[in-house]
């Protein structure tokens, strides 16, 4: 099996686990209802059952659903950061594990050129034809391991390269949906709610705390 089709055995899920999707899926629900709610050409009359008519309410209600959307924001940056870095280091397991295949043949080989080498040695005498004889008789076998040796190396290099270049040419479109769809959309939405609506967010603050005290 070539070092291609054993990096193809397995493969990479995706990055986020369930809770982490589901607290992005909520980040971007609150952030998109608090949004549309503090447009200020979107008139609603009432939504979740809340009368928009009534400014005070609907200052309110703008305030707590994007502090729902600034808790969902952290939930979801801690929960994605450490699933990113699983994902990180699994992907980095799974090449230097398929790697260790080549590795292990090729130190296998080494060791039958030492074992060889080792024969050669316990052949060995002060008679000079015994040493001749003790290299003749293992030379076919060492060149073959030399050659195996070679070889194994030689396709380990090849295969490396050739998924080398197949990564870099996936890499620019993973990096779009890695970072610009699962990260910067969620991030953003929730980033540009708390901007448009840090005022309304103030003001549900000192109301519930203010009432609370």
């Amino acid at each position: 099996m070539s070092a291609i089709e054993r990096y193809k055995v397995e493969k990479l899920n995706d990055q986020f686990t369930q809770t982490t999707r589901t607290v992005r899926r909520n980040l971007l629900i609150a952030s998109s209802i608090a949004i549309a709610l503090s447009v200020e050409g979107m008139k609603f009359k009432s939504f979740f059952g809340i009368d928009f008519t009534d400014q005070a309410t609907a200052v309110l209600a703008i305030g707590a659903i994007s502090l729902i959307a600034f808790y969902e924001f952290f939930s979801f940056l801690t929960y994605g950061v450490i699933d990113h870095r699983s994902w990180v280091l699994k992907a980095n397991s799974i090449f230097y594990s398929h790697s260790d295949y080549n590795h292990i043949d090729i130190r296998k080989k080494l060791q039958s050129i030492d074992d060889q080498l080792g024969y050669i040695r316990g052949k060995m005498s002060s008679d000079d034809d015994s040493v001749v004889n003790a290299i003749k008789s293992q030379a076919g076998v060492i060149d073959r391991v030399v050659i195996d040796v070679e070889s194994n190396i030689t396709t380990f290099l090849k295969d490396l390269a050739k998924f080398r270049s197949q990564m870099n040419a996936l890499n620019y479109m993973q990096l779009g949906r890695i970072y610009l769809l699962d990260w910067g959309v969620p991030l953003f939405m929730g980033f540009f709610s708390f901007y448009v609506n840090l005022e309304s967010m103030k003001i549900f603050t000192r109301t519930v705390f203010g009432a609370a005290a």
